[in-house]
Protein backbone atom coordinates (compact mmCIF):
# COMPACT_ATOMS: atom_id res chain seq x y z
CA UNK A 1 0.00 0.00 0.00
CA UNK A 2 1.58 3.46 -0.84
CA UNK A 3 0.43 7.38 0.06
CA UNK A 4 1.50 10.39 -1.48
CA UNK A 5 2.69 13.36 1.29
CA UNK A 6 4.17 16.25 1.41
CA UNK A 7 7.51 17.39 3.05
CA UNK A 8 6.35 20.24 5.19
CA UNK A 9 6.40 19.93 9.21
CA UNK A 10 2.46 19.82 9.21
CA UNK A 11 3.05 16.06 7.39
CA UNK A 12 4.80 14.75 9.43
CA UNK A 13 2.18 13.15 11.77
CA UNK A 14 1.33 11.37 8.42
CA UNK A 15 4.39 10.27 7.62
CA UNK A 16 5.22 8.59 11.29
CA UNK A 17 1.98 6.46 10.45
CA UNK A 18 2.67 5.61 7.56
CA UNK A 19 6.29 4.37 8.21
CA UNK A 20 4.52 2.31 11.37
CA UNK A 21 1.91 1.45 9.01
CA UNK A 22 4.69 0.08 6.27
CA UNK A 23 3.35 1.91 3.56
CA UNK A 24 4.72 3.08 0.44
CA UNK A 25 5.37 6.58 0.87
CA UNK A 26 5.82 8.59 -2.23
CA UNK A 27 6.90 12.27 -1.99
CA UNK A 28 5.91 15.03 -4.38
CA UNK A 29 4.69 18.63 -4.87
CA UNK A 30 1.10 20.11 -4.82
CA UNK A 31 1.91 21.26 -8.63
CA UNK A 32 2.88 17.30 -9.28
CA UNK A 33 0.22 15.68 -7.46
CA UNK A 34 -2.34 14.52 -10.55
CA UNK A 35 0.87 13.32 -12.18
CA UNK A 36 2.31 11.58 -9.35
CA UNK A 37 -1.40 10.01 -8.56
CA UNK A 38 -1.69 8.94 -12.56
CA UNK A 39 1.46 7.26 -12.68
CA UNK A 40 1.65 5.44 -8.94
CA UNK A 41 -2.05 4.94 -8.47
CA UNK A 42 -1.80 5.21 -4.85
CA UNK A 43 -3.86 4.24 -2.12
CA UNK A 44 -3.72 7.14 0.13
CA UNK A 45 -3.58 10.88 -1.04
CA UNK A 46 -3.10 13.90 1.16
CA UNK A 47 -4.04 16.57 -1.11
CA UNK A 48 -4.81 20.08 -1.29
CA UNK A 49 -8.70 20.77 -0.86
CA UNK A 50 -8.10 22.18 -5.18
CA UNK A 51 -7.72 18.74 -5.96
CA UNK A 52 -10.62 17.00 -4.43
CA UNK A 53 -12.78 17.11 -7.76
CA UNK A 54 -10.52 15.87 -9.85
CA UNK A 55 -9.57 12.62 -7.58
CA UNK A 56 -12.80 12.11 -6.94
CA UNK A 57 -13.23 11.43 -10.77
CA UNK A 58 -10.31 9.07 -10.00
CA UNK A 59 -12.35 7.28 -7.84
CA UNK A 60 -11.03 8.44 -4.45
CA UNK A 61 -13.26 9.13 -1.26
CA UNK A 62 -12.63 12.22 1.08
CA UNK A 63 -12.31 11.25 4.32
CA UNK A 64 -12.34 13.31 7.72
CA UNK A 65 -8.72 13.28 8.24
CA UNK A 66 -7.34 16.67 6.96
CA UNK A 67 -5.29 19.54 7.55
CA UNK A 68 -7.28 21.99 8.72
CA UNK A 69 -7.58 25.64 11.06
CA UNK A 70 -9.08 27.85 13.31
CA UNK A 71 -6.08 29.82 13.26
CA UNK A 72 -4.10 31.10 13.87
CA UNK A 73 -2.87 28.37 11.84
CA UNK A 74 1.03 30.19 11.76
CA UNK A 75 2.20 28.67 8.30
CA UNK A 76 -0.26 30.49 5.97
CA UNK A 77 0.41 34.12 6.40
CA UNK A 78 1.23 37.45 5.07
CA UNK A 79 4.42 39.24 6.41
CA UNK A 80 5.24 43.13 5.69
CA UNK A 81 7.43 45.05 7.13
CA UNK A 82 4.37 48.19 6.90
CA UNK A 83 1.38 47.06 8.86
CA UNK A 84 -1.71 48.04 6.69
CA UNK A 85 -2.27 45.40 3.83
CA UNK A 86 -4.58 48.08 2.13
CA UNK A 87 -1.30 50.31 1.25
CA UNK A 88 0.32 47.57 -1.62
CA UNK A 89 -0.52 47.33 -5.07
CA UNK A 90 1.11 43.66 -5.14
CA UNK A 91 1.10 40.57 -3.17
CA UNK A 92 4.17 38.22 -3.40
CA UNK A 93 3.01 34.49 -3.27
CA UNK A 94 5.40 31.30 -2.56
CA UNK A 95 5.23 29.51 -5.82
CA UNK A 96 3.65 26.60 -3.36
CA UNK A 97 0.54 28.78 -2.53
CA UNK A 98 -2.74 27.79 -4.33
CA UNK A 99 -5.17 27.02 -1.68
CA UNK A 100 -3.96 30.15 -0.03
CA UNK A 101 -3.96 32.30 -2.73
CA UNK A 102 -7.65 31.80 -3.39
CA UNK A 103 -8.15 32.53 -0.08
CA UNK A 104 -6.36 35.42 0.31
CA UNK A 105 -7.95 37.09 -2.72
CA UNK A 106 -11.38 35.91 -1.14
CA UNK A 107 -10.61 37.86 1.86
CA UNK A 108 -9.12 40.76 0.04
CA UNK A 109 -11.98 41.16 -2.01
CA UNK A 110 -14.41 41.36 1.00
CA UNK A 111 -11.94 44.08 1.95
CA UNK A 112 -12.29 45.98 -1.15
CA UNK A 113 -8.66 45.43 -1.99
CA UNK A 114 -7.51 44.38 -4.98
CA UNK A 115 -3.51 43.98 -5.16
CA UNK A 116 -1.83 41.62 -7.55
CA UNK A 117 -0.79 38.44 -6.66
CA UNK A 118 2.72 37.92 -7.72
CA UNK A 119 4.30 34.63 -7.54
CA UNK A 120 8.17 34.27 -6.74
CA UNK A 121 10.79 31.42 -5.54
CA UNK A 122 11.08 32.28 -1.95
CA UNK A 123 13.81 30.54 0.18
CA UNK A 124 15.60 30.87 4.10
CA UNK A 125 17.87 32.72 1.80
CA UNK A 126 16.13 35.68 0.12
CA UNK A 127 13.03 35.94 2.38
CA UNK A 128 13.96 39.36 3.81
CA UNK A 129 14.91 40.43 0.71
CA UNK A 130 11.31 40.16 -0.89
CA UNK A 131 9.83 41.54 2.18
CA UNK A 132 11.50 44.95 1.79
CA UNK A 133 10.19 44.57 -1.61
CA UNK A 134 6.70 44.26 -0.70
CA UNK A 135 4.20 41.96 1.73
CA UNK A 136 4.91 38.42 1.12
CA UNK A 137 1.79 35.56 1.73
CA UNK A 138 4.18 32.41 2.87
CA UNK A 139 3.39 28.75 3.55
CA UNK A 140 4.46 26.09 5.08
CA UNK A 141 7.92 25.87 7.09
CA UNK A 142 9.03 29.33 5.48
CA UNK A 143 6.33 30.63 7.08
CA UNK A 144 6.72 29.40 10.24
CA UNK A 145 10.89 30.29 10.55
CA UNK A 146 10.13 33.84 8.98
CA UNK A 147 7.84 34.63 12.16
CA UNK A 148 10.52 34.82 14.14
CA UNK A 149 11.83 37.78 12.22
CA UNK A 150 8.04 39.42 11.05
CA UNK A 151 4.94 39.79 12.76
CA UNK A 152 2.22 39.03 10.16
CA UNK A 153 -0.56 41.54 9.32
CA UNK A 154 -2.88 38.79 7.98
CA UNK A 155 -3.50 34.99 9.41
CA UNK A 156 -5.41 33.61 6.84
CA UNK A 157 -6.89 30.58 8.72
CA UNK A 158 -7.73 33.36 11.65
CA UNK A 159 -9.47 35.62 9.29
CA UNK A 160 -11.20 32.66 7.57
CA UNK A 161 -12.46 31.74 11.05
CA UNK A 162 -13.75 35.33 12.05
CA UNK A 163 -15.32 35.68 8.48
CA UNK A 164 -17.70 32.43 8.82
CA UNK A 165 -16.74 30.63 12.42
CA UNK A 166 -15.65 27.75 10.48
CA UNK A 167 -12.22 26.10 10.26
CA UNK A 168 -10.63 26.61 7.28
CA UNK A 169 -9.26 23.19 5.42
CA UNK A 170 -6.34 23.34 3.50
CA UNK A 171 -6.04 19.72 2.71
CA UNK A 172 -7.40 16.43 2.79
CA UNK A 173 -6.59 12.83 3.07
CA UNK A 174 -8.40 10.90 -0.21
CA UNK A 175 -8.05 6.98 -0.33
CA UNK A 176 -9.53 4.35 -2.45
CA UNK A 177 -12.60 2.82 -1.09
CA UNK A 178 -11.67 -0.66 -0.54
CA UNK A 179 -11.60 -2.89 2.69
CA UNK A 180 -7.99 -2.78 3.53
CA UNK A 181 -7.60 0.72 2.52
CA UNK A 182 -10.17 1.87 5.02
CA UNK A 183 -8.83 0.26 7.94
CA UNK A 184 -5.66 2.16 7.44
CA UNK A 185 -8.22 5.28 7.75
CA UNK A 186 -9.59 4.31 11.06
CA UNK A 187 -6.30 3.89 12.41
CA UNK A 188 -5.17 6.96 10.80
CA UNK A 189 -8.38 8.86 12.17
CA UNK A 190 -7.63 7.54 16.21
CA UNK A 191 -3.75 8.30 16.36
CA UNK A 192 -3.95 12.02 14.98
CA UNK A 193 -7.02 12.38 17.30
CA UNK A 194 -4.27 11.63 20.04
CA UNK A 195 -2.17 14.66 21.70
CA UNK A 196 -0.13 11.48 22.94
CA UNK A 197 0.37 10.74 19.58
CA UNK A 198 1.38 13.96 18.83
CA UNK A 199 3.84 15.13 21.22
CA UNK A 200 5.84 11.49 20.07
CA UNK A 201 5.80 12.53 16.66
CA UNK A 202 7.21 16.26 18.47
CA UNK A 203 9.64 14.52 20.07
CA UNK A 204 11.13 12.27 17.66
CA UNK A 205 11.04 14.11 14.13
CA UNK A 206 14.08 14.49 12.58
CA UNK A 207 12.52 17.36 10.23
CA UNK A 208 14.94 19.96 8.68
CA UNK A 209 13.11 22.53 10.86
CA UNK A 210 14.26 21.46 14.23
CA UNK A 211 16.98 23.59 13.16
CA UNK A 212 14.49 26.46 14.02
CA UNK A 213 11.91 25.54 16.33
CA UNK A 214 11.62 24.33 19.12
CA UNK A 215 10.12 20.55 20.18
CA UNK A 216 7.39 22.01 22.17
CA UNK A 217 7.11 25.07 19.33
CA UNK A 218 6.56 22.28 17.03
CA UNK A 219 3.73 20.17 19.46
CA UNK A 220 2.06 23.42 20.01
CA UNK A 221 1.50 24.06 16.09
CA UNK A 222 0.02 20.37 15.66
CA UNK A 223 -2.18 20.57 19.08
CA UNK A 224 -2.92 24.02 18.89
CA UNK A 225 -2.35 25.76 15.56
CA UNK A 226 -3.33 22.68 13.40
CA UNK A 227 -6.82 20.17 13.25
CA UNK A 228 -5.86 16.77 11.64
CA UNK A 229 -9.48 15.11 12.21
CA UNK A 230 -12.84 16.92 11.05
CA UNK A 231 -16.23 15.12 11.61
CA UNK A 232 -18.28 15.63 8.08
CA UNK A 233 -15.23 17.24 6.56
CA UNK A 234 -17.27 17.28 3.03
CA UNK A 235 -19.82 19.87 4.58
CA UNK A 236 -16.64 22.16 5.69
CA UNK A 237 -15.21 21.81 2.23
CA UNK A 238 -18.43 22.29 0.53
CA UNK A 239 -19.02 25.28 1.83
CA UNK A 240 -15.29 26.85 1.79
CA UNK A 241 -15.91 26.26 -2.10
CA UNK A 242 -19.06 28.52 -2.08
CA UNK A 243 -17.69 31.03 -0.61
CA UNK A 244 -14.13 30.89 -2.59
CA UNK A 245 -16.26 30.73 -6.00
CA UNK A 246 -19.04 33.63 -5.04
CA UNK A 247 -19.43 36.63 -6.16
CA UNK A 248 -19.78 39.63 -3.95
Amino acid sequence: MSIVLFKYLNSEPFRFLAKSLSLKIIDTVPRDLLTVVDDENPDIVLAPVTYIQELESRDYKLSNIVIASKGPVKSVCVLAEDRRINNFDIIYATRESVVSVKVLEHILKIRNVRPKIVHINVTLENIKEVVKRGPLLAIGDIALIARKFYRPILDLAQEWYKLYSKPLVFAVVMYRSRDHVSRIIRAFYTMLSSKKFLRNVAKLTSHWIVKYLRRDEIFQYFVGNLMYVLDNASKYVTFQFSRLLSNF
